[in-house]
This record gives C-alpha cells, structure tokens and sequence, in this order.
C-alpha cells in the first residue's frame, strides 16, 4: 500500500477546511478593518446585545471585531503552511503535526 498517498489524503480535508478558514479571517479583516465600508459595518450590528450575546465580545465593535479577524489570519497562516508541506511530504509525522498545530491555533483563537 502506497503509505504517502494515504497521508497525503488525509491532510487533504484539513487543507482545505484551514485554507477556508484562512482565506474568510484575511477577508474579513481587510473588508471590515481596511476598507470600513458604512454599509457592511452596519449590517453587522456590532455591538447589539444579539450579536455580543451570540457571538462573543468580538463583536462589541467594528475595531473588535477587525482586530479578532487580523489575529485569525495571523494565527492560521502558518498553520495552513504546515499542511501543505504535510501535503507534499506525504508522511505521518507532517500530517499529524498539521492537526495538532491546527487544533491549538483554533484553541488559542478562541481564548483571545
């Protein structure tokens, strides 16, 4: 059995699910902290009791929530890199690295 294609397919989902997440966090910030768009900002309802009630004290603000999207795309860039040299190496130790490096970048989003 060819071992690497198995790896390689098994970092596939992650790849694809952090280059997602990834590319939303970078856009995100870029659209509401970049570009600061009235009408985007508004539809937003940042700091509604709905909205902070549901979704966190990211979105007490435009700022917040910017800065919350900034630090995503900060903390998954470089994970997204380990999966694809997992993807290209194709061996255990790169894709099980990926997963674990991926679930503390999601930890650490989450805490701050």
């Amino acid at each position: 059995m060819n071992y690497r294609l198995y790896w390689r397919l098994a970092a596939s989902p992650g790849l694809f699910l952090l280059a997602l997440l990834t590319f939303i966090a970078w856009y995100e910030w870029y659209r509401i902290g970049v570009v600061a768009d009235p009408d985007v900002i508004a539809g937003y309802y940042f700091g509604s009791e709905a909205m902070i009630g549901h979704g966190g004290k990211h979105y007490a603000s435009a700022a917040m929530y910017a800065r919350s999207a900034l630090f995503s795309g900060f903390f998954l860039t470089p994970v997204l890199a380990a999966f694809l040299v997992a993807e290209i190496k194709g061996e255990r130790k790169y894709t099980l690295a990926s997963y674990v490096l991926f679930g503390f970048a999601i930890a650490l989003n989450w805490l701050l």
